[in-house]
């Protein structure tokens, strides 16, 4: 007797290979991530993390932040005085007109 198997099994089936793809992906992540395997150091690079850890740390006060980032708001504005911006156009009517809207309940078969 020849058994045809059903869609739903099959796409059982299919989930299934890909449930156990994301257990093996995560449970890799896992243990190389946590310490377990740890990632390959090459060759000619120090293991010691202290090389790479700056000695002092350096804190800014809120002053020199918002000044930084009100030089940088200024830097962005001169974008609006370039030749490449005032080339463009303007393109279509503004504020746009609603027109046609679809079917009163799109949830409904046709």
């Amino acid at each position: 007797m020849v058994v045809i198997p059903s869609p739903q099994l099959k796409k059982q089936k299919i989930m299934i290979f890909v449930l156990i793809g994301i257990l093996v992906a995560t449970g890799s992540i896992l243990v190389w991530g946590l310490g377990g395997g740890g990632f390959p150091v090459p060759f000619g690079v120090s293991e010691k993390i202290e090389e790479f850890v700056p000695s002092k740390v350096v804190l800014r006060g809120p002053e020199e932040i918002s000044r930084e980032v009100l030089e940088k708001f200024e830097n962005g504005l001169e974008v609006l005085d370039s030749p490449k911006f005032k080339v463009l156009k303007k393109y279509g009517d503004i504020p746009v007109k609603e027109g046609l809207r679809g079917r009163p309940n799109p949830f409904v078969p046709y």
